[in-house]
């Protein structure tokens, strides 16, 4: 984890939607903290690594993202009150489960399409405020999705994470989704490997420049897959 202390207009952070900053870029490390004299509220800088892992049949199939969140030291999921706030950047964590055939944990959770409540998630489930590894709870689990066409994005649909065996077929279901903070470098380009057209995407996943209707293709759109610095 790392502190950087929040700043006013001359020493802001605009790149995390909060202003310029005199550092030029922050490197997401866990263990280092810096500081900025005659700044506001810190910020905190962690990465985290996301794990699903899903029994198909007995054998264990898993899928992996490094991912980076930026929160003022008062926001709730840092073990504060108050009313901070929270960036997210990284990829969605994808798992092949053959055949093209994949799994999807995108960012956003079952309540809303924003990705920054992705956050929440993740650290509603962690048990203690100094846990460094832990599982995220059925309860807090983020939004999963696949495509019945991998090519198509207008295909996208939702995946119960109780019942991954209604979508994929008999004997498939979520063993876990692990978390755990570290110093590895956030993904890069993974998500392509799977999603190609992703590259570039602009659109909602149904082609539509803006949200036409409550259809998961019309909600969803490359954000929710991968999200970088502005």
């Amino acid at each position: 984890m790392k502190v950087v202390a929040g700043c006013d207009r001359r020493c802001g952070f605009k790149r995390l939607g909060i202003g310029p900053i005199k550092l030029g870029m922050i490197f997401p490390l866990t263990g280092v903290v810096l500081a900025l004299a005659s700044c506001g509220p810190a910020l905190v800088v962690k990465t985290a690594k996301l794990t699903v892992s899903v029994d198909d049949n007995g054998q264990l199939r898993t899928g992996s993202s490094v991912v980076t969140f930026y929160c003022t030291d008062s926001n709730p999921a840092l073990g504060e009150m108050g009313l901070g706030t929270c960036k997210l950047y990284g990829e969605a964590v994808p798992v092949d489960l053959t055949q093209r055939r994949y799994l999807f944990m995108i960012f956003a959770d079952q309540n809303s399409y924003d990705p920054d409540t992705f956050i929440s998630d993740i650290e509603w489930s962690r048990p203690t405020k100094t846990a460094t590894s832990w599982d995220i709870t059925r309860e807090h689990m983020p939004r999963l999705v696949t495509f019945d066409d991998p090519d198509r994005p207008i295909t996208v649909k939702a995946v119960p994470a109780d019942a991954l065996d209604q979508i994929f077929g008999k004997g498939i279901s979520l063993n876990s989704v692990h978390v755990e903070l570290t110093d590895e470098p956030e993904t890069h380009g993974q998500i392509y490997r799977y999603l190609p057209w992703l590259n570039g995407w602009e659109a909602t996943l149904d082609g539509k420049r803006i949200i036409t209707s409550n259809n998961l293709s019309s909600q969803l759109e490359s954000v929710h897959f991968k999200r970088t610095m502005p």
